[in-house]
């Protein structure tokens, strides 16, 4: 009666693994990210001491620089079918 149950806590034991593997990732991407940002904009990474900084700086870059879908009417004041 107790296989069910061993192999229950092993499928457990993998999720964690996962979940865990996946953490380290993300860290390991957010280091190389802060990296390349203190090589290419020395003065982008004086604000940035923790990932949510880092998260939140990357965001405002995102919607700063966001492109402006232009539609027909936008330009030349009609719309198009």
């Amino acid at each position: 009666g107790g296989e069910p149950a061993a192999a229950a806590w092993g499928l457990e034991g993998e999720a964690e693994k996962v979940v865990y593997s996946r953490s380290q990732v993300s860290f390991a991407g957010t280091k190389a990210l802060g990296d390349a940002l203190r090589l290419f904009m020395p003065k982008s990474t004086e604000f940035m001491s923790s990932d949510s900084e880092l998260w939140n700086f990357l965001c405002s870059l995102k919607h700063e620089f966001s492109p402006v879908i232009l539609r027909s009417k936008d330009v030349y004041g009609y719309s198009s079918c």
